[in-house]
C-alpha cells in the first residue's frame, strides 16, 4: 500500500509536469476544464495502481488456499483484500491529488521529488507506525486515532482490519472522513492546477496559486 501510493503518485506528479513543460496541456485545457483534465489524470493512473494492488492480493489468496498456509478462514481473507483495495482507492484518491497540485507548480522534472516531500510525510509516518507498533498493539490508543484520521488511515487501517483489530464503526467513520476529505483536497488540487499549469519558468508558490483562484 505505501510503496504503491509513493511510486503511483510520483507518476501523477511527473506526467503533470511532462504535460506542462511540453505544451501538451495548451491543447487539452483548449477541449476540456482544468478540472476534468486533472480528475481524468489520476483516475487513469489510479486505475492501473488498482489493478496492480488486485493482481498480487488474489493470487496471495489463491495460493493461500492451494497450499492450506491461510490461517483465517476464506471469507475473512477476501474481506481483508476487499477493504485494502477500497482503501487503496481513497488513499490514492487524497494523495494523488496533492501530488498532481504541486506537480502543477513546477515545470521542471527535477523539482518533483523535493517539493512533493513535505507532502507524503504523513504517509511514511503511517509506514513506520505500521510496521513498529501496529503488529505487537494494533489496539493501542496511538494507532487507533491516526487509523482514523485521513493522512494515515490508508495504510494503518487495513492493517487493523486485516488483524480483525477495528470496529465496524471505527472502519466507517474513517472512511467518511477521508471521503470528506479527500472532496476538500480535490477543490484546493483543482484551483491550483487551474492556476498553476499553464504558467512556465520558476516554481509557482503555493500562496500565489490559491490567491489566483
Amino acid at each position: 500500500m505505501y510503496m504503491s501510493l509513493m511510486l503511483v503518485g510520483q507518476i501523477v506528479a511527473q506526467g503533470v509536469v511532462e504535460e506542462k513543460s511540453s505544451r501538451v496541456v495548451e491543447l487539452l485545457l483548449s477541449a476540456i476544464r482544468p478540472w476534468q483534465l486533472l480528475f481524468g489524470k489520476v483516475l487513469g493512473t489510479g486505475l492501473l495502481g488498482l489493478l496492480q494492488m488486485a493482481v498480487p492480493a488474489v493470487l496471495g489468496v489463491g495460493v493461500g488456499i492451494a497450499t492450506g498456509s491461510l490461517n483465517i478462514s476464506l471469507s475473512d481473507s477476501l474481506g481483508a483484500v476487499a477493504w485494502a483495495l477500497l482503501w487503496y482507492v481513497v488513499g490514492f484518491a487524497i494523495y494523488a491529488m496533492v501530488f498532481a497540485a504541486l506537480g502543477a507548480t513546477v515545470s521542471r522534472q527535477e523539482d518533483v521529488q523535493g517539493l512533493t516531500f513535505p507532502a507524503v510525510a504523513p504517509l511514511i509516518a503511517a509506514w513506520v507506525i505500521g510496521i513498529s507498533v501496529v503488529p505487537s498493539d494494533p489496539t493501542s490508543p496511538l494507532v487507533t486515532w491516526l487509523s482514523m484520521l485521513p493522512p494515515f488511515a490508508p495504510v494503518l487501517m487495513p492493517m487493523r482490519v486485516a488483524m480483525g483489530a477495528a470496529p465496524m464503526w471505527q472502519i466507517l467513520l474513517a472512511l467518511v472522513l477521508a471521503l470528506g476529505f479527500a472532496y476538500l483536497l480535490l477543490r484546493f488540487a483543482a484551483r491550483i492546477y487551474r492556476n498553476s499549469v499553464l504558467r512556465s519558468g520558476s516554481r509557482v508558490p503555493l500562496r500565489e496559486a490559491l490567491k489566483a483562484a
